[in-house]
């Protein structure tokens, strides 16, 4: 997959500046495409606000088409108070996550999402970028374990940068995944309303995610019943490299 994305200042838009950058942008991907072995199928993507309607026009133009099954919907839970109560199973107990537990969340993150779109095969390198994110914070994330088995995770995390930025409080609540044999029993919902007491504790105001259109675990409805809001959405644009 080669990933493409740009922005140009409003007052610089209808110049013909976005076409040549996302020219330019193909040609790069596709010097970098012949490096890599001639026997995988090989992807352009690009991803553009909803909203953008100059933006979906110019990837449309050169030849990107829409993902449908990739469209994620950017949600809001504009309060952290008032949460349902929500229990978590009796044979799991939330624990502490440590620097050595990764590996294991890790490998729960990668089997769960297997089930959704999107997904890929992932090696060595994916997981040492995921691990040294900068805004990771064990302390908020809340893990499920049954025994020395993880299976059920929400890897809660910050982002001063934003919150400076937009004058706001938001912590977000996101890999949220459950493993296949312990789903339908509310370790998610458990685990979610866990997270808006850490999140409250830390100064935050609001909860956000987001969530593929057309995820089949029934996963935007959960996040909807826990009142999370749709604020916006981010499309998916692919054609062959």
């Amino acid at each position: 997959m080669y990933d493409v994305s740009g922005a140009v200042l409003p007052e610089w838009r209808r110049r013909g500046i976005g076409s040549a950058l996302l020219r330019d942008a193909v040609a790069r991907q596709r010097s970098v495409g012949w490096t890599h072995p001639s026997d995988v199928p090989k992807l352009l993507q690009s991803s553009v606000i909803g909203g953008q309607l100059g933006g979906r026009a110019l990837v449309e133009a050169h030849g990107f088409a829409p993902t449908p099954s990739l469209e994620l919907q950017d949600m809001v839970r504009p309060t952290l108070g008032e949460a349902p109560a929500a229990p978590l199973p009796p044979e799991l107990e939330v624990r502490p996550a440590r620097r050595e537990h990764m590996r294991q969340i890790w490998s729960l993150f990668r089997t769960a999402t297997l089930d959704g779109p999107g997904a890929l095969e992932t090696g060595e390198a994916d997981y040492q970028r995921w691990a040294s994110w900068g805004f990771w914070d064990l302390s908020l994330w809340q893990v499920a374990w049954y025994g020395e088995e993880p299976v059920g995770m929400v890897l809660n995390f910050l982002r001063p940068d934003e919150d400076e930025h937009f004058g706001r409080r938001r912590g977000y609540t996101e890999f949220i995944n459950v493993a296949r044999d312990w789903r339908r029993r509310g370790v998610a919902r458990a685990l979610i309303v866990r997270s808006f007491a850490v999140l409250k504790q830390r100064g935050m105001q609001e909860a956000g995610l987001d969530v593929y259109v057309d995820n089949l675990t029934g996963a935007r409805q959960l996040y909807e019943s826990l009142g999370y809001q749709a604020t916006g959405s981010i499309r998916c644009y692919r054609r062959q490299l």
